[in-house]
């Protein structure tokens, strides 16, 4: 029953009773959507998400505009590179001949920050928990930093801390 269906998933490794199976129909971990729909209300996202007729290996939904346009016409795949990939950092490399929204499966979250080429960009929430980002034709380095402004207070509270008990040590000596 099953001989003429192609198998989703092979395995890779196998040692005693272990075994590890590669998804052949997982999804990219990052990519270039050139066509996005664009929607906020959450329960029709999710519903979008799972049509038959919604195409998540080229496709995203967001919640904002964008300021590229989708390119629903013409079908111009671009070629993505992971450089590296650390828990605070994701630098990508893209190469498109179309703006491309490029599309990186970790969640939206705030303190995430983006910059295309050096220059801070704003990250769209994407697939209802994802982010993506414009990316404008050509090549570009594209570079996500986690640090959330909880980082800066802390860092000038501490700072002034440090300050105010400086000075009530040196009067505390003085007064002796």
């Amino acid at each position: 029953l099953l001989k003429n269906k192609k198998p989703e998933s092979h395995m890779v490794w196998e040692k005693d009773n272990w075994q590890i199976y590669e998804n052949k129909k997982a999804l990219p971990r990052i990519f270039l959507a050139q066509t996005y729909v664009v929607e906020k209300e959450k329960n029709i996202i999710i519903q979008k998400l799972f049509s038959a007729n919604f195409d998540v290996r080229n496709s995203v939904i967001l919640e904002e505009q964008p300021p590229i346009p989708s390119n629903k016409d013409v079908f111009l795949p671009g070629s993505i590179s992971l450089v590296s990939y650390d828990a605070n950092k994701v630098v990508v490399k893209t190469n498109a001949e179309t703006s491309s929204m490029l599309f990186l499966s970790d969640n939206y979250f705030p303190g995430w920050h983006v910059t295309v080429d050096g220059k801070e960009e704003k990250i769209y929430r994407a697939n209802y928990t994802f982010r993506a980002v414009p990316v404008p034709a050509g090549e570009h380095t594209v570079m996500f930093m986690y640090y959330p402004s909880s980082f800066d207070v802390g860092l000038k509270v501490t700072v002034v801390s440090l300050f105010v008990l400086a000075v009530l040590t040196v009067f505390v000596t003085i007064r002796q």
